[in-house]
């Protein structure tokens, strides 16, 4: 680990000097391992202090370093929620942005409560660690959540929808939490998604679940909306090979095979078609790695090392030397 002192032992007359002669004493050496530094630069929009520079409508064109140098992971809502949340390298969690629903987990939201520079939630330092795999922390729209080093669940923020049906945090109610709420008691959970209100993640048991709205069949439980929203997880199928999630309704198996399913807008389920899946549906092919990216494409590395595209190409973002739906 980084910071750490290491010693070597060299055993006597294991040492050659430049003379030639085999040293008669044990040799020890200590060297301290090199501090990982990670910093955080930001850039874009601005309008409510997403970026984190304590200002606000200030847009920013080029990257600016936020805070210090011992950064972890980064979960961001993007332009439509304009928040950001970030665990530091001791384990502790940071937030800034927007707090319409109480999504800063500062116990506190509504108008004038955002934050406009990095503000820590609570003084938890089990926020998760740099060397986690991605897909620990989830930001959505008004909806924030987070599995702990211990594999327990919380949840913060937005909880109830009035036109869809169906509780973001999974807490089996609808009301907002403004700080952090444990999800249940599992300890096994391990990845985590959402885009809106529709929310899937992994286990480390290998099951896949979903709960929140179910438009267009996004939580994978062979109905849509009108019917099927879920308050609380509720497993997707029996299969235990999941790895996990890559997106709201986009994952992978332990054997490498790619699922997808919900709305199919423009083909963003890499299916051939544009019709919704309201349970998973395989991807043809053998997957190392996959990606959306903030509308509705997808690309993902087969295990030959090729990369694949599909769904919407605006501006050309697919790559493909064209603006034309490659889905």
């Amino acid at each position: 680990a980084e910071g750490t002192e290491h010693f070597v032992v060299y055993p006597a007359g294991s040492i050659q000097s430049l003379g030639g002669q085999l040293s008669n004493l044990e040799l020890v050496t200590k060297f301290t391992s090199l501090e990982n530094k990670r910093y955080l630069f930001v850039a874009g929009y601005n309008a409510i202090g997403q970026i984190g520079n304590n200002t606000q409508n200030i847009n920013v064109s080029s990257p600016l370093q936020i805070g210090g140098d011992d950064w972890g992971k980064l979960s961001s809502s993007g332009s439509s929620a304009q928040t950001m949340m970030v665990t530091k390298k001791n384990g502790t969690l940071w937030v800034w942005g927007r707090n319409d629903k109480g999504e800063l987990g500062q116990n506190q939201g509504g108008p004038g409560n955002n934050r406009s520079s990095p503000t820590q939630v609570g003084t938890d330092t089990t926020w998760g660690s740099v060397d986690d795999e991605d897909g620990k922390m989830l930001s959505g729209y008004y909806v924030q959540m987070a599995i702990k080093t211990d594999g327990t669940l919380w949840g913060w923020g937005q909880n109830d929808d009035n036109q869809y049906g169906g509780a973001f945090l999974g807490l089996n109610d609808t009301i907002n939490r403004s700080s952090p709420t444990q999800c249940g008691t599992d300890t096994n959970w391990k990845s985590i998604k959402t885009i809106h209100y529709s929310i899937n993640a992994t286990k480390t048991d290998g099951t896949l679940w979903g709960w929140g709205m179910n438009e267009h069949g996004s939580l994978g439980q062979n109905n849509a909306y009108p019917v099927g929203s879920l308050s609380s997880p509720t497993q997707i199928g029996t299969g235990t090979t999941w790895d996990r999630v890559i997106s709201e309704n986009l994952a992978i198996k332990t054997d490498g095979s790619l699922w997808s399913w919900g709305a199919n807008w423009s083909g963003r389920l890499g299916l051939n078609d544009t019709n919704s899946r309201s349970s998973p549906t395989q991807i043809p092919g053998t997957w190392t790695s996959a990606t959306v990216g903030s509308g509705n494409d997808g690309r993902a590395v087969k295990s030959d090392g090729t990369l694949w595209v599909w769904g919407t190409n605006q501006q050309g973002v697919l790559g493909l030397n064209n603006a034309n739906p490659a889905g």
